[in-house]
């Protein structure tokens, strides 16, 4: 093969498998998953890069060892929750969290 064809085909290789990884790295930003060790009732938050809240990003009651995938558009969220959510009463708030690389974060 000519050694010309063959830096084209190496230089294209290369050059399809970098757009790859960019690709995933930014879907992989600002994605994560919640996982509660209990039931437990969540009304999550997104917040932008000012700490400013935003909308609900999910809200709903999370079975124990169950996950949901959440995606913060601005990669931060936080989170009121009820960890008795067969009774009614007041909601506790988390701290603001980075959502980030797919990692997965535990809920009360």
């Amino acid at each position: 093969m000519n050694k010309k064809v063959v830096w084209i085909i190496a230089i294209t290789v290369m050059l399809f498998s970098s757009l790859i990884s960019v690709t995933a790295a930014i879907a992989e930003e600002g994605t994560c998953s919640l996982k509660a060790d209990r039931d437990v009732y969540l009304e999550v938050y997104d917040f932008d890069e000012d700490g400013n809240r935003g909308g609900i990003l999910w809200q709903g009651r999370l079975n124990a060892n169950k996950t949901i995938v959440l995606k913060a558009p601005h990669g931060l969220f936080s989170y009121d929750y009820n960890d008795r959510p067969d009774e009614d009463q007041p909601l506790n708030s988390a701290e603001q969290r980075l959502c980030k690389g797919n990692e997965t974060i535990g809920v009360p």
